[in-house]
C-alpha cells in the first residue's frame, strides 16, 4: 500500500522533469501512457473489454493476445468474454502507476453450463475504485465505477466470497454470496476511513502444513484460540486482494478463518488470508495450501448395476448384476478391464428372463475433468455386447453414476474401490 503511494507522489516530479528535458532538446521525453496485455489461453476471437480510467475493446488475436495502448494512469478491469466460455479469472483490476501491464493473462474453457452475473454496490466515505475480489467457484476483481458499483459475469453455480480493499480504508463484510440457477444482487458494502494506529495483529497457524484433495471436499482451519490478538474484538476473517494469489478454484476463506469448498485442480496455492476487526482494521498474512491430485482410479474396484427398460412389445422389465473393474490411472485418464457375474438376459420381445449368466468379459475407458469421472464399460456375453456408459461424481474411493445402456433402459451403478 504504501508503495503505490510513494509512486504517486512521483507523477507531478516526472511531469516537471518532462518538461525540462523537452526545453534541452534532442532528449527522449517520459512515458505518461502505458499499455496493458496479455494472452488468453483455450479460445479464438476473444473479445477483451476495457473499463475504469479509459474504455476500449478489442479481439484476440490469432495467438490469443491482446493489447491496449496508450493508456493514461488510473485503475482499470479487463474482462474476457465469449459464447459458449467460461474464463479463469474472471476479470482483472489493474492499476496503471508509472508502468505498464503486458501479462495480464486468462484460460478459457467450453461450457454448455448457464452462468449468471454477482454485483453490488459500496457506499459511504469512498466508493470509487475500490478492488473487488472474488473468490469461490470462480475467481476474479474489478474496481468499482464512480457511483460505486461492480458487478462479475459468467459465473457458474457455486460458493463465493466478495472482500474490499483500497488503502487508508476500511469496509463492512459482505455475507459469503451463494449463486443458484439465479442472479445474486445487492451485494454491498459501507465504506469507512481505517482506524490509524491498530495495533490488531493476526498470524495464521504456524505448524499448518495444509493439504487438500482434488475433487473432495475440506474445511482447513487457518485461525485458533491466539491466531489474532489486538484490535477491537469479534474479528472476521475473508480473503486478501486478488493481487496477492487466490484459494484453489471451488474453494473460500469463511468469516470464522476456515478455507472451505471443494478443490478444481491440483497445485500449490498462496494467497493472503486477512482478520478484520469491529473497527474496520484489518492485518493479513500469506499462507500457502497444495492441492493433491485426485485419488488414483488405478487399481480393483467392485461394484453393481441396476436398470429398467421396455422391450420392443411395450412389456416393462428390470435387470442387474454385479462387476469388477481393474483400471490403470494415467493422467486424468484410465483404462482398464471389466468382469461382470449374475447377468441377467432377457427376450426384448416378450421381456422373459432367458439366462443367467457370469465370467461375462469387458473393456473399460473414461477421463476426469475436475471432480467429474465420465466412465464407460463394456460386458460381453454371448448375446452381444451390454455397452454402459455414465458421469459420476469423484469421492473417496467411491463412484456412484447413473447410466444409459446402449441396448435400452436407464440406471445406476455403484463403483467402491478395493
Amino acid at each position: 500500500m504504501s508503495f503505490a503511494r510513494r509512486h504517486l507522489s512521483l507523477i507531478p516530479l516526472l511531469g516537471l522533469m518532462s518538461s525540462l528535458f523537452a526545453c534541452g532538446g534532442g532528449s527522449t521525453p517520459i512515458a505518461t501512457s502505458f499499455d496493458i496485455g496479455g494472452t488468453v489461453s483455450g479460445a479464438a476471437s476473444v473479445t477483451m473489454t476495457l473499463s475504469g480510467a479509459a474504455t476500449a475493446t478489442t479481439t484476440t488475436g490469432a495467438s490469443g493476445s491482446y493489447r491496449f495502448a496508450a493508456l493514461p494512469n488510473g485503475s482499470y478491469t479487463v474482462t474476457p468474454s465469449l459464447a459458449g466460455y467460461t474464463f479463469v479469472p474472471r476479470s482483472v483490476a489493474v492499476i496503471v502507476n508509472g508502468s505498464g501491464h503486458p501479462s495480464v493473462g486468462f484460460a478459457a474453457t467450453v461450457t454448455a453450463a448457464a452462468t449468471y452475473g454477482l454485483s453490488g454496490a459500496v457506499s459511504g466515505v469512498v466508493t470509487k475504485d475500490v478492488m473487488v475480489t472474488l473468490n469461490g467457484a470462480a475467481t476474479g476483481s474489478v474496481f468499482t465505477d464512480a457511483a460505486g458499483n461492480y458487478a462479475f459475469t459468467g459465473l457458474p453455480n457455486g460458493t463465493y466470497t466478495v472482500t474490499l480493499a483500497l488503502p487508508g480504508y476500511a469496509f463492512s463484510a459482505i455475507a459469503t454470496v451463494v449463486i443458484s440457477n439465479a442472479d445474486s444482487t445487492g451485494n454491498n458494502s459501507t465504506s469507512t476511513v481505517a482506524p490509524s494506529g491498530s495495533n490488531l495483529r493476526f498470524t495464521p497457524l504456524a505448524t499448518l502444513s495444509p493439504h487438500a484433495q482434488k475433487g473432495v471436499h475440506a474445511s482447513i482451519p487457518f485461525v485458533t484460540t491466539g491466531s489474532t490478538t489486538g484490535g477491537t474484538p469479534p474479528y472476521h476473517y475473508q480473503s486478501d486482494s486478488f493481487m496477492t494469489g487466490a484459494p484453489p478454484i471451488g474453494m473460500v476463506v469463511d468469516l470464522n478463518g476456515n478455507v472451505t469448498g471443494t478443490p478444481a485442480k491440483e497445485g500449490t496455492y498462496s494467497f493472503g488470508v486477512c482478520a478484520v476487526d469491529l473497527a474496520g482494521a484489518s492485518s493479513c498474512a500469506n499462507t500457502t495450501l497444495v492441492v493433491d491430485p485426485a485419488a488414483p482410479l488405478t487399481g480393483s474396484w467392485v461394484g453393481s448395476w441396476a436398470w429398467s427398460g421396455t422391450g420392443s412389445n411395450g412389456c416393462s422389465f428390470s435387470d442387474g448384476g454385479a462387476f469388477s473393474l481393474d483400471l490403470v490411472q494415467t493422467g486424468d485418464s484410465f483404462s482398464g478391464t471389466s468382469n461382470g457375474s449374475g447377468i441377467e438376459i432377457r427376450d426384448n420381445a416378450t421381456c422373459a428372463l432367458m439366462t443367467t449368466e457370469s465370467g461375462v468379459a469387458g473393456t473399460a475407458s473414461g477421463t476426469i475433468s475436475g471432480t467429474s469421472v465420465s466412465l464407460s464399460f463394456d460386458l460381453t456375453d454371448s448375446y452381444g455386447t451390454l455397452s454402459f456408459s455414465g458421469t459420476a461424481t469423484l469421492g473417496t474411493g467411491t463412484l456412484v453414476a447413473n447410466f444409459t445402456r446402449s441396448t435400452g433402459g436407464t440406471g445406476t451403478f455403484t463403483l467402491t474401490k478395493q
